[in-house]
């Protein structure tokens, strides 16, 4: 006894699926740009500089009140304080698809002032001993990285791309 599975244009669904998995570099770009928004702060699923939370949904440590002094001092008037604000609009600014690859995507801020900056408040720092507070550990404010909605809606762009290869969905 034998049981023969056989699908309606087997053949043909294969070769588009093939052929939509080939040019994967489309869903990688749609995968980066949605991480660019998110992390620009532009999407419902956002975290960091603008959302002032961690991929992981822990909210930033608040300003100590020798910045907010010294910012008082500069003559920042802004309402609350917002954290990263003075560099923060910058680095959202240099948020950009950096490099796609056949099986990856790079989103992040690459060169000059704004990756060093965007990569020290990522992991924590110590000021330097000539700032105006000098060796004072500064919070790590990770401003990349997945959190469970941008996991999410990118699972959704990949299942999106495999439902159109195979059935023509839109």
């Amino acid at each position: 006894m034998r049981l023969i599975i056989k699908g309606p244009n087997f053949t043909k669904t294969c070769n588009q699926l093939y052929n939509r998995l080939s040019k994967r570099r489309m869903v990688l770009r749609r995968m980066g740009r949605e991480a660019v928004k998110a992390f620009r702060g532009s999407s419902p699923y956002s975290t960091g500089i603008r959302k002032r939370k961690a991929p992981d949904g822990t909210p930033f440590e608040p300003l100590k009140q020798s910045t907010l002094d010294i910012r008082q001092k500069r003559g920042i008037k802004r309402r609350g304080a917002f954290i990263l604000r003075e560099t923060g609009t910058h680095i959202i600014d240099q948020i950009r698809i950096i490099e796609i690859g056949n099986d990856y995507a790079i989103v992040g801020v690459e060169g000059g002032k704004n990756e060093i900056i965007a990569s020290a408040h990522h992991t924590g720092f110590t000021t330097s001993e000539s700032s105006m507070i000098p060796g004072k550990p500064v919070p790590a404010r990770p401003i990349f990285g997945v959190s469970e909605e941008l996991a999410s809606k990118l699972n959704e762009i990949v299942d999106h791309f495999i439902r159109r290869g195979i059935v023509g969905v839109s």
